[in-house]
């Protein structure tokens, strides 16, 4: 029974459902497989945390709340769909070449979930000694909570990196099995290697192109990281504020 249950969430909640889930869950807008009533009730949930991020923030973290915002925007006109273009395209790529391990691999699936285990402890230990001192804030959740959803985007595109770290080194590891002895004596021996090459450079430019494909919506979401992550320092100080005056 046990045996039956693990393969039954080792099928069905993979690491791709899971960053859905959790984008979902801190307001992107993600209606990849939903069916009509569920992607207007994930774009009712959007705009939800839009107002409350403006009720919250706008008052004294104005700038924090605009690139928020940005960033929720951005999802609602792509609903993260260059991350599962690019996952699907690798996948092909994959399969094309021989390749036969996953997209994610042990690594990508240990980065994802230390990251995401590390994020949720964290904040769930800020809260509890914050409310230990004071009574709840609105602010200082919201705050957690932009901060959490931000790095939620940053993990997307570190993914898309990794991934493709990872082929990178695969491709230069098949092209140094990919040796031609000094004594020629076949060949066909030659025209196999030449073929194995070729295979490569085809690989390596379908991964290319397969990032080229996502360039303008990973462009736009390194840039919403990097803008809020230098205003996270902002609000750590905020929090210092409110745990000593409050």
């Amino acid at each position: 029974m046990n045996s039956e249950l693990t393969k039954y969430f080792t099928k069905h909640l993979t690491i791709l459902k899971m960053l859905k889930f959790l984008r979902i869950l801190m307001g992107y807008y993600n209606p990849t497989n939903l069916s009509q009533p569920l992607v207007w009730t994930a774009r009712a949930y959007s705009f939800t945390i839009w107002l409350i991020t403006l009720y919250s923030l706008i008052k004294y973290f104005f700038v924090l709340y605009v690139f928020h915002i940005a960033d929720i925007t951005l999802s609602l006109y792509t609903g993260d769909e260059f991350f599962f273009k690019y996952y699907r395209a690798t996948e092909t790529n994959d399969i094309i070449i021989g390749n036969k391990l996953s997209v994610f691999n042990i690594g990508i699936k240990f980065i994802i979930l230390v990251t995401i285990a590390f994020r949720l402890l964290l904040t769930c230990l800020k809260i509890r000694h914050f409310k230990s001192h004071t009574n709840f804030n609105l602010n200082f959740f919201t705050i957690n909570f932009v901060i959490i959803a931000s790095r939620l985007t940053c993990l997307l595109v570190t993914t898309v990196l990794v991934v493709l770290y990872v082929r990178m080194k695969y491709l230069r590891q098949r092209m140094e099995r990919n040796t031609v002895p000094v004594n020629i004596i076949s060949k066909n021996f030659i025209l196999s290697k030449v073929r194995e090459v070729r295979r490569c450079l085809l690989y390596y430019n379908t991964l290319l192109d397969s990032v080229a494909d996502i360039d303008r919506e990973l462009q736009c979401s390194v840039n919403i990281i990097y803008i809020l992550t230098r205003l996270n320092l902002t609000c750590l100080g905020y929090e210092n504020h409110l745990q000593m005056f409050t």
